[in-house]
């Protein structure tokens, strides 16, 4: 007997149809069809593979030194990712010592019936005990078109895996059959369109079924699992089948994700529990010229694991990004640490002591000020003012980054009396004397707000001031990704957003739970901001030099590294356990995946200068001003206490994490931390910004800020609300 185990999927971000610009026509013609959206996702083949291909072996218990052989099908073979050895690659990301790989390629979207009939034949013979089938398409990697079958269907990005092998698990593997047929299509026709033989092919998989003998389809109970291909779609197979339509399963809403089809409905229904242990259901998946059959025996569980994460919100979670660099000189390894966050397994932590680092800050600071200050009040030396004024956006970034530091890093360990052990008041002091020169969050309030945050009582609700403040921004549960992409761009150039944040930063810092001489300090100090400096040296050299990144890039910055911090307004409830805590937090890291090694020369000199060109312009600016210090390994800050790691140990934050990972026997949390890593800032919005439309809606009260709503009401009324309430500032003064 032969079973399948780990069944996994995951999908793109949701799209409307109307996000593809079609012409009338072809909207009619889709929508009567009931096509009416798809997915699409910005990871490539390799990653989706691998991801899903390791929540696979984690669910079926099955190490990867384990695994004899893989199996690979894609629709994306002209996908740049697929032009050379995938298979290879993923047997070598994925660390699989002793396994074969075999890509299939020729089924189209019918791949899983063959990669399946091929793994029970692997391990029946006993050539494989254990044969893993992973499955991933990116349409627009691969060139294909969303729109397919005139105008009747929309391609979707998506992968899914299982594992085959001898040992009871979820599905037994009953009976499996292809079938072919020989006509004429001619030259003219769409070779993606599968609905020009769609018929005579429904009826040949109901011959293969009878013939199997294994399900009764004129048993009420019997399901039949088919492509995500549209409503007219299910109506057809469940006419030629003699089945009722309520006995087909399948999702149109999702789009046709092409050979993950099948895998991901099959997923579904069991987290749906819609096949009771020991019934059998049938999956058809026709082609544009053959059909192919599978019955499954459900034998295993069918209630979803709660303690299992849903896959299909972790697309974004990428490994072994970091390792791919190791390729690169040993010299260039700490350089690449500090720019990513992430250091290599056994790396040696080279780290500044907490005053020393404070300090460094500082000069830094003040370097990013002055310097373009007197450059750009140097009018007598052009030369001189013309470099400045070009390099004024890498001096906007350092400024802002370095108080951000400042804040997020210094500040924030001086809130939880680690940033010198054993002494509050100089921490204390510290932080008040951060507030006066940055303008932020004083320090009672600042603990007060962010020990709330810790609190797990509210961590990430709508309790956590973070959170709430996000959701009277506009961000609620069930807001589709693109509506909180547009939202998001709104906001950081919205001027009354700008405004409102420092009016509220100002408050603060001025506010009367602060001792009278740092009330009195920091008057001054504004007064000699905003006053007495553009007095001695010109208002223009000040506004570009100093009140920019002190005002917009910092406030750009704070929004940006909060909102991706957390799974903000995941549920209603709080963190049930360590583990729903634990799945709450992530790692941000920046950097991408080394080119892969081989291939023409051209083609390697181009990917490499890409690739140092995106490592140069994209992710060392987002280190350098947003995910400053430790905020990479945030997530080791809240999961430090349960993994017995040291919180005043924060200057090692980043190697302290990566060993707690590559310990010889890790926690259970630390491997759920290594496997929690967003790399690139595209990548952790997007995360956040799935999580958020997958959320489950409130019916409680809340401010009555419309999606559609221009960003002059969201930021006033939202925003005016929040500086009100006191205790529900969360990043107008950062607590994290």
């Amino acid at each position: 007997m032969v079973y399948l185990h780990g069944l996994t999927y995951l999908l793109g971000s949701a799209c409307k149809m109307s996000e593809l610009a079609l012409d009338r026509i072809s909207t009619i013609e889709l929508l009567a069809k009931g096509a009416d959206g798809f997915r699409k996702t910005e990871l490539g083949l390799i990653d989706s593979a691998v991801i899903v291909a390791r929540e696979c072996l984690k669910k079926s218990s099955v190490s990867p030194e384990n695994v004899d052989m893989i199996l690979f099908g894609s629709n994306s073979l002209n996908a740049p990712e697929a032009a050379d050895d995938i298979g290879h690659s993923l047997v070598s990301i994925l660390r699989l010592k002793r396994a074969h790989a075999q890509l299939v390629g020729f089924q189209n979207c019918g791949d899983l019936i063959p990669i399946l009939r091929t793994a029970q034949a692997m391990v029946r013979s006993g050539l494989a005990k254990n044969v893993l089938v992973v499955m991933a398409d990116d349409t627009d990697a691969a060139s294909l078109p969303r729109v397919v079958g005139a105008n009747s269907y929309l391609h979707s990005d998506g992968a899914s895996a299982c594992l085959v092998n001898a040992r009871l698990g979820q599905f037994e593997l009953i009976h499996s059959a292809i079938r072919h047929i020989d006509a004429d299509t001619g030259f003219d026709s769409d070779p993606m369109n599968m609905e020009i033989h769609l018929q005579a092919l429904l009826l040949e998989a109901k011959e293969l079924l009878l013939q199997g003998g294994s399900i009764d389809l004129g048993d009420k109970s019997a399901l039949v699992i088919t492509h995500n291909m549209n409503r007219l779609f299910g109506v057809r197979v469940a006419q030629a089948l003699g089945v009722s339509l309520s006995q087909v399963y399948a999702q149109p809403s999702l789009g046709h994700c092409m050979a993950s089809d099948a895998l991901i409905n099959l997923a579904k229904v069991v987290n749906e529990s819609r096949l009771a242990v020991g019934s059998v259901c049938a999956v058809v998946v026709p082609t544009r010229r053959s059909v192919g059959v599978l019955t499954l025996k459900c034998v295993g569980p069918t209630e979803p694991d709660t303690g299992e994460r849903d896959a299909s919100l972790e697309f974004n979670y990428t490994q072994s990004v970091r390792e791919s660099m190791s390729v690169l000189p040993d010299w260039l390894q700490p350089m690449l640490t500090s720019l990513t966050g992430k250091p290599l397994k056994g790396q040696p932590a080279r780290v500044l002591g907490p005053m020393a680092y404070s300090f460094t800050a500082v000069t830094w600071l003040c370097l990013s000020l002055i310097v373009p200050l007197l450059g750009l009040s140097s009018r007598n030396e052009q030369n001189f003012l013309l470099t400045t004024a070009l390099l004024l956006p890498v001096f906007w970034l350092g400024a802002a980054g370095q108080m951000r530091k400042l804040q997020v890093v210094v500040g924030h360990h001086c809130v939880h009396r680690v940033f010198l052990r054993g002494r509050p008041h100089l921490s204390n002091g510290l932080l008040e004397l951060i507030s006066m020169l940055i303008l932020v969050q004083s320090t009672n309030e600042y603990r007060r707000d962010h020990l709330r945050h810790h609190n797990r009582t509210f961590f990430t609700t709508r309790e956590d001031a973070d959170a709430a403040f996000l959701f009277r921004l506009g961000f609620r549960p069930g807001m589709p990704v693109a509506a909180s992409w547009h939202l998001l761009w709104m906001t950081l150039i919205s001027p009354r957003f700008h405004a409102i944040f420092f009016t509220a930063r100002l408050r603060s810092a001025l506010g009367r739970e602060r001792p009278l001489f740092w009330r009195a300090a920091t008057f001054a100090w504004i007064a000699f901001l905003f006053v007495g400096l553009p007095v001695l040296m010109d208002l223009w050299p000040v506004l570009l030099a100093v009140w920019i990144p002190l005002i917009v890039v910092y406030q750009c910055s704070a929004l940006l590294q909060f909102l991706t911090e957390h799974a903000w307004l995941r549920s209603e409830k709080a963190p049930e356990g360590k583990v729903d805590y634990a799945q709450r937090c992530w790692g941000r890291f920046l950097g991408e995946r080394c080119p892969e090694s081989g291939g023409p020369l051209g083609r390697r000199i181009f990917a490499w200068s890409c690739w140092w060109a995106r490592m140069t312009l994209v992710h060392a600016p987002v280190r350098m001003s947003c995910l400053v210090g430790d905020l990479p390994a945030h997530d080791w800050h809240h999961l430090c206490g349960f993994l017995g790691g040291d919180p005043a140990r924060w200057t090692h934050s980043l190697f302290d994490r990566q060993a707690a990972i590559d310990a010889a026997s890790p926690h259970p949390l630390a491997q759920q931390m290594a496997h929690q890593e967003l790399w690139g800032l595209t990548s952790m919005l997007n995360h956040v910004f799935n999580f958020l439309a997958t959320a489950q809606l409130s019916d409680s009260p809340s401010l009555s800020v419309p999606l559609s709503a221009g960003v002059q009401e969201i930021t006033s009324e939202a925003c005016e609300k929040t500086i009100h309430s006191h205790h529900e500032k969360s990043e107008l003064y950062p607590t994290t």
